[in-house]
């Protein structure tokens, strides 16, 4: 029989392990390299002030808190005259009945004085195809209750569409802890 090149398991050679160990030893060279780069001092070091009595550590309580929102929203539906918001023509009547709709259902979850953080008011008109007539009257929603009760002013808004009954609105109040 005779030896077919073929048929004979093939054997790797020097130059194909060489090939991996140049590899390997810059990987190495590289992770040496770079873990021992020192950072620079500042250029300026401040010198450290002596002091006759230490300074107390600061507490929770000295340091002032940011407020944290809560990513929970609460849902307030309210009825709304459609046609007035959708034109941008709101009465103070208009105005007025949105302001105390909010209020009360407000009052009656507690959160009348809660800051409100972030603002998503929805405007249900019955198709997609008047999608931006409700976020229209969603975007006057907005401002009416921003600009009528204090704990909602300075609150980022956003309006969106909703589909459903023609003049219903869905407020959605995310509130500060």
């Amino acid at each position: 029989m005779s030896d077919d090149v073929s048929t004979r398991p093939r054997r790797r050679g020097v130059v194909h392990l060489a090939g991996w160990l140049f590899a390997d030893l810059m990987l190495v060279l590289f992770v040496t390299s770079f873990s021992s780069i020192v950072l620079a001092a500042p250029a300026h070091p401040v010198p450290p002030t002596r002091s006759a009595t230490p300074s107390p550590s600061p507490s929770k309580s000295l340091m002032p808190q940011k407020p944290v929102l809560v990513l929970n929203p609460q849902p307030f539906y309210i009825n709304v005259d459609a046609a007035a918001l959708a034109a941008n023509v709101v009465t103070g009547q208009v105005a007025q009945n949105i302001i105390d709709q909010m209020n009360s259902q407000l009052d009656a979850r507690g959160f009348r004085n809660a800051k409100a953080g972030l603002i998503e008011t929805f405007g249900y008109t019955p198709s997609q195809g008047s999608a931006s007539r409700g976020q229209a009257e969603a975007a006057s929603i907005n401002k009416i209750i921003t600009g009528g009760i204090p704990s909602l002013a300075g609150a980022l808004t956003q309006p969106y569409w909703g589909g459903g009954d023609d003049n219903k609105a869905e407020v959605e109040v995310f509130f500060f802890e």
